[in-house]
């Protein structure tokens, strides 16, 4: 069974752990969303679709940022609200909030449970 969560990380290390993935859908963070090239350290915000052991090699790569459950109430951290403040986030926000304002501009980062 697979499960969807949210990361902060950037294109090199999803590349090192995308054969764990499901799907996986980005949208860069400290670079234009227009731009037609990335570099491996270009920052996104990724909805990561994948089972358990998906999952698990994200948490344990010191370079991924792990957003909270959007199944959970806790508001996203004001570090990372600001990191996500172009997207239109805002202090107080939770990570469905975050999934709705990123599916606004691309539908592939809606979290849906189905």
């Amino acid at each position: 069974m697979t499960t969807k969560s949210y990361y902060i990380a950037s294109l090199e290390v999803i590349r090192r752990h995308q054969n764990k993935f499901a799907s996986s859908h980005g949208l860069p963070v400290n670079h234009p969303i227009e731009a037609e090239e990335h570099t491996p350290a270009t920052e996104f915000v990724w909805l990561v679709e994948a089972d358990e052991g998906g999952h698990l090699a994200m948490e344990q790569d010191a370079d991924v940022t792990i957003l909270s459950s959007p199944l959970s109430l806790k508001p996203i951290d004001d570090a990372h609200v600001q990191k996500l403040s172009k997207f239109g986030l805002k202090k107080g926000h939770h990570t469905m909030d975050l999934s709705n304002i990123l599916s606004k501009i691309s539908p592939g980062m809606r979290h849906s449970r189905f």
